[in-house]
């Protein structure tokens, strides 16, 4: 018997075999609009001129773009920031079919905030109705602070509603349900990766026949604002 030669002090416990799971890598937290607004809330910035106020945004460095209708009528306007001193800037171009102005200032010359960073254009189609937008703008009437500053744009939040063709001028425009009011014109629309994907530029209080609507926004669609910038830039208005 083979078996009557080995000690029980010479038996070793055989190791059970298991394999841990493999760890997570937890991925980056969801982005929610609350970055996004901390992320441009300086740049965003109240357009004035003597018949009224809007609202604007930094495209490139030096380019303000704005709604035509907020500047119409004016080759400079005033541009009031977040937390930095006023300054002024030029109507570069406009383009009335598109409700779409461009300004220019110069940056050497320009106590810009350096946290003003350009917004980048994005993109947005029928497949994306119903998908939330938050539109940034200088509603509210705020009073400007004793050393000129106006603090941050407000933010309104909602959805994609539609994309529809204003037929007259045969340019696309977002419906939004974000409420907007005056002063909100010109404001960029972005969507949850921090792109603009539209500009505010008016609401819709009445139908045809003169029934009150509520709840009906429009905004320049993103491709209209890629479009201009070209011509734009180059200084030619239509």
């Amino acid at each position: 018997d083979w078996s009557s030669d080995v000690c029980s002090s010479d038996l070793q416990p055989t190791p059970t075999r298991f394999r841990l799971p493999p760890t997570v890598t937890p991925g980056p937290p969801e982005k929610t609009f609350n970055d996004v607004f901390n992320e441009f809330k300086f740049s965003v910035f109240r357009i004035e001129t003597s018949d009224g106020m809007g609202t604007g945004w930094l495209i490139e460095p030096g380019l303000i773009l704005t709604n035509q209708h907020v500047v119409q009528g004016y080759t400079t306007v005033s541009v009031r920031q977040n937390q930095r001193s006023l300054f002024t800037a030029r109507v570069r171009a406009v383009d009335q079919p598109r409700d779409i102005a461009l300004l220019s200032f110069d940056v050497n010359q320009t106590p810009l905030d350096p946290r003003a960073k350009p917004i980048p254009i994005g993109d947005v189609y029928t497949s994306d109705i119903a998908s939330s937008m938050m539109a940034m703008g200088y509603s509210g009437g705020l009073t400007a602070s004793y050393d000129g500053t106006i603090g941050p744009a407000t933010a309104n939040i909602g959805v994609l509603s539609g994309i529809v063709t204003f037929t007259f001028f045969d340019v696309d425009n977002l419906v939004i349900d974000a409420a907007v009011d005056p002063g909100d014109s010109g404001g960029p629309v972005l969507d949850i990766k921090g792109e603009v994907v539209g500009m505010t530029r008016a609401a819709r209080t009445y139908t045809g026949s003169g029934q009150r609507v509520v709840g009906t926004f429009y905004a320049v669609h993103w491709k209209e604002i890629t479009d201009a910038l070209p011509d734009l830039k180059s200084g030619i208005s239509r």
